[in-house]
């Protein structure tokens, strides 16, 4: 629940929830590492810090089309508005198939991990 409250406190929404993300991709391969030594551990710290500067760019431009929707007197301040909702609309394009990787790869992860307690009878080994 800790979590949750990390993505709506303004200025702990600003890096909180990429530490969480980060967070989640390590532990999961140290879990793995603890059955299988020979596990090789991928650093995921550029994929989800990618991730998280499209999303904190993409969220400043969707605010400032909010603060500036009801403000369109003249043609060019509605173009302006287009141009950046058009702006805000292509970041999420790769933001959002960064979240697909990132997810993808956290999920072969898990898959690991559960599959290595299995081997080990069902036996979680302690972090």
């Amino acid at each position: 629940s800790t979590a949750v409250w990390c993505w709506i406190i303004p200025f702990v929404s600003l890096f909180k929830p990429a530490q969480i993300m980060s967070q989640i991709w390590r532990e999961t391969q140290t879990s793995i590492k603890k059955y299988d030594p020979s596990y090789s551990i991928k650093y995921g710290g550029i994929l989800i810090g990618i991730w998280w500067t499209l999303f904190i760019i993409s969220n400043f431009v969707g605010r400032y089309i909010l603060k500036t929707a009801f403000k369109q007197d003249t043609i060019e301040q509605m173009i302006s508005s287009t141009e950046a909702t058009i702006l805000a609309d292509f970041l999420q394009i790769p933001e959002a198939l960064l979240v697909v990787a990132i997810v993808f790869q956290l999920s072969k992860m898990e898959k690991k991990l559960s599959e290595q307690i299995q081997m080990n009878g069902g036996k979680v080994v302690q972090i």
